[in-house]
């Protein structure tokens, strides 16, 4: 069966949804990463634990998408209000952040964290 993705397009895409589930089950196996989204072909939003080398650290210094090519879109701090990430905003120890990128680096970026 073949299902256009959207009115207009030109791709075409076949829905395999045991596949696509068991790639995301899989990703959740990682004890970082709580949840994990593929948009599109290349491209994810992850929500992974606070990566311990970067505690304390401002986001404008860990410079996450030159080293990594990932983003950090927002953070979760314990019984607080998700709020968007700054680059004045630093990790602290329980905080849940939710990044975005290119789906191959947001798997190695959350295979390392």
């Amino acid at each position: 069966m073949r299902v256009r993705q959207q009115p207009g397009a030109t791709g075409w895409r076949t829905p395999f949804p045991e596949h696509d589930m068991g790639e995301r089950v899989a990703r959740l196996v990682n004890g970082q990463l709580l949840d994990y989204t593929q948009v599109g072909d290349d491209f994810a939003l992850a929500r992974i634990r606070s990566p311990a080398d970067y505690l304390g650290i401002s986001f404008g210094q860990c410079d996450l998408r030159r080293k990594h090519g990932i983003t950090i879109v927002a953070v979760e701090r314990p019984e607080q209000e998700m709020t968007y990430a700054t680059t004045d905003t630093e990790l602290a120890d329980g905080d849940v952040v939710i990044i975005c990128g290119r789906a191959e680096q947001v798997d190695r970026f959350t295979e390392r964290a």
